[in-house]
């Protein structure tokens, strides 16, 4: 799991996030989520290096309770993120299709400070459509 701290601290750092990333709660929480058989972190090894991860929850549509896949993050180091990360997002479609979920429910997020408009263009070429925007309250 330490693997997946790393790549969660760097996905954090590089997107801006706001608030802190605190490794000990990302640990425990999907610790918690694997164990549940509800969440999976998937790693990106290449050369014996894992150089990726992309984390995902399986959880019950609020409107009928079907299940709906979601990605929570998904990295790659900069000098890997050729073909790469898309081995990330065909392990996250088997690994959601296997919980149960249909194809049409498995979600992926675009972070705005993750270069959005070539990641909407890489999501729509691999089917991908835009379902939702999210906001947060940056105020006071």
């Amino acid at each position: 799991m330490d693997f997946a701290a790393q790549h969660g601290a760097a996905f954090y750092a590089e997107t801006g996030m706001p608030g802190s990333f605190t490794p000990e709660k990302f640990v425990d929480l999907w610790a918690k989520l694997i164990e549940a058989e509800i969440g999976v972190i998937l790693g990106l090894r290449v050369d014996g290096e894992i150089v990726g991860a992309l984390a995902a929850v399986v959880a019950p549509d609020i409107y009928d309770g079907r299940p709906t896949a979601h990605e929570c993050f998904w990295y790659t180091i900069p000098t890997h993120r050729g073909t790469y990360p898309l081995r990330l997002i065909h392990a996250y479609k088997e690994w959601a299709v296997s919980k149960g979920v249909a194809k049409r429910d498995i979600r992926i997020a675009c972070m705005e400070g993750a270069n959005p408009d070539h990641l909407e263009d890489f999501y729509r070429k691999l089917g991908f459509k835009p379902l939702e925007r999210h906001f947060y309250y940056a105020g006071d």
